[in-house]
């Protein structure tokens, strides 16, 4: 069977919510098929397999129930869907093949009075919904599993369809991902890349080709783009669009991109995204939307092409090869990345002088700038640190990275987000980290470095220091410009207290009310983890409020308690 593209030109103007409701509503009425009522199953039921049943979930699901059931000793999750024809045999057929540990696997699959069930891993740690990660765990951990994970997808013969992060799930590991919900998927046949369907998406990750109701690899790729974007930026780039105004906006637009984004990032969610699919086949041709070997590419730092742009990272000159750790670098980037990542064995090299004697060779200048290092080095006794990170700068100017005692980040919103969700997780194994920052004053150091003529962030940066410096002066325990720094640096000006998050005081107020009206115990409970028993506000608190600069309200908030 050729590949081929058929459209349905009666479903062209219909925005995306009335597409997918259009094409089910009709495949119902061909085929004779009605909403069957879900069962309620009770607890100590068992389903075909030997699964025992036992209690309901808490999880949101339009579709289906969802249990957490034993067989063994081991725990599942059991769903089971209201419409008869919610699983296709070819699917569930393709999905019992797959053995991925980026794919939920599908243990079972069967009825239960009438209703089709399947059953899946029980993943207690929840989905990717709602949380945000640094572009560094990204590169290292999300996205090479996504990738093989869709990869795995594909050579089942599936088009995944819905990828998005409440369909990512954290693994008992802590560490591993795993895409979940097929419910909407279809087999490709015969193994051809795409595939007319007739089923629905959401709309806020779904490619330009599927509000044509046309699907294939690349549309995963898509939603991938989009789903990295939102994991990133905590919202996704057409949160504030209606549904029937996303398919207009994508035939024109191209995800805007925040300018805080790392640009690494920024390009792979643009190679993720591009429109056009009609080059999908010629491998060799930039102008088509990136799938899993440009991903592999991308994660390797290899030269890329932007598809529709024309600029991308380019291949670096080479240089004489240096050793350092057992490993060996033939470019410059490649050595400053080495350099900090390497911290204690870079600063012994460049203690000794071996870094000014290496670029002697061949870039005499930078020797110039290692070797004036070494005399501030002189100058500055007992701020070795200091002065070795300035050294990665003046050795590549290019360097963008905010490099410290063997960390790298892309940037310095992306250390403010990773500072941000371990003061939300209450993880306290960086503070002696984040206190030598603020303390040795390397905001403003990086700054100067990276933007010296950016006064604004300058002015930023050295505030902040200020604030720590005051806290210790007076000392606390510098919690404050924990949180300040990480508001600030990470741009992310959410207040999480009790599970929940808040953008504004105006929805802690509206939330304050409804405890208060529903239970004075939880108002209680939640006061007192947004103040002390004397009244002084949280941390988190604190500082929210004066990066909001809603001083005023902090102000009326202390004079409430009093």
């Amino acid at each position: 069977m050729a590949d081929q593209t058929i459209l349905n030109p009666e479903l062209d103007g219909l925005s995306a919510t009335e597409v997918n409701q259009t094409v089910i509503d009709e495949y119902n009425r061909e085929n004779g098929i009605t909403a069957a009522e879900i069962p309620e199953v009770k607890e100590g039921a068992v389903l075909e397999g030997g699964y025992e049943i036992v209690r309901k979930l808490e999880v949101t699901s339009g579709e289906a129930d969802l249990y957490l059931c034993t067989k063994d000793e081991e725990r599942f999750a059991a769903k089971i869907y209201q419409r008869r024809t919610a699983m296709k045999p070819e699917v569930t057929a393709a999905r019992m093949e797959i053995d991925s540990p980026y794919v939920a696997k599908l243990y079972a699959a069967g009825e239960y009075e009438g209703c089709p069930f399947e059953i899946l891993p029980y993943y207690e740690k929840g989905s990717l919904s709602g949380r945000m990660i640094s572009f560094e765990d990204l590169c290292e951990r999300i996205i090479p599993q996504l990738n093989e994970g869709l990869k795995a997808v594909h050579e089942a013969g599936i088009i995944h369809k819905d990828l998005k992060p409440s369909n990512i799930m954290c693994c008992d590991d802590g560490k591993t991902v795993s895409i979940i919900d097929f419910g909407i998927s279809s087999a490709m046949e015969n193994q051809q890349t795409v595939l007319v369907t007739r089923t629905g998406m959401t709309p806020e990750y779904a490619a330009p080709e599927t509000f044509r109701n046309v699907y294939c690899e690349e549309s995963d790729y898509y939603s991938l783009g989009v789903t990295l974007f939102e994991l990133f930026c905590g919202y996704t780039p057409y949160s504030d669009l209606d549904p029937a105004d996303i398919s207009r906006y994508l035939s024109i637009q191209r995800i805007p991109l925040p300018s805080d984004m790392p640009e690494r990032l920024g390009d792979l969610i643009l190679g993720l995204t591009y429109s056009d699919i009609s080059r999908r086949h010629e491998k060799d041709n930039p102008n088509r939307r990136w799938v899993y070997d440009d991903v592999v590419r991308w994660l390797k730092k290899e030269p890329y092409v932007l598809p529709g742009e024309g600029r991308g990272m380019e291949e670096e000159e080479e240089i004489p090869p240096f050793e350092l750790a057992g490993e060996t670098y033939t470019t410059l980037s490649a050595l400053t990345d080495g350099l900090a990542d390497h911290w204690e064995e870079g600063k012994i090299k460049f203690f000794r002088g071996e870094l000014t004697a290496y670029f002697r060779s061949f870039r005499r200048e930078t020797a110039r700038k290692c070797s004036a290092a070494e005399e501030e080095a002189e100058k500055l006794s007992g701020h070795d640190d200091l002065v070795y990170r300035s050294v990665l700068y003046r050795i590549n100017p290019s360097l963008h990275s905010f490099c410290w005692q063997g960390r790298r980040f892309e940037s310095l919103p992306a250390f403010g987000r990773q500072m941000l969700e371990k003061l939300w997780d209450q993880d306290h194994s960086d503070d002696a980290f984040l206190r030598e920052i603020l303390k040795e004053h390397v905001l403003s150091a990086y700054v100067s470095d990276v933007s010296g003529d950016n006064g604004r962030l300058m002015k930023a940066a050295e505030a902040l220091e200020a604030a720590y410096d005051l806290e210790e002066a007076e000392g606390t325990d510098g919690r404050r410009a924990f949180w300040l720094s990480a508001f600030t640096l990470s741009g992310q000006k959410l207040l999480m207290a009790d599970g929940e998050q808040f953008r504004t005081p105006g929805e802690l107020a509206g939330y304050m009310r409804k405890l208060l009206n529903s239970s004075y115990k939880r108002f209680a409970s939640f006061c007192h983890q947004l103040a002390d028993a004397d009244g002084t506000p949280d941390p988190q608190l604190e500082a929210w409020l004066m990066v909001l600069g809603r001083q005023e309200e902090l102000k009326k908030w202390r004079e409430s308690l009093d």
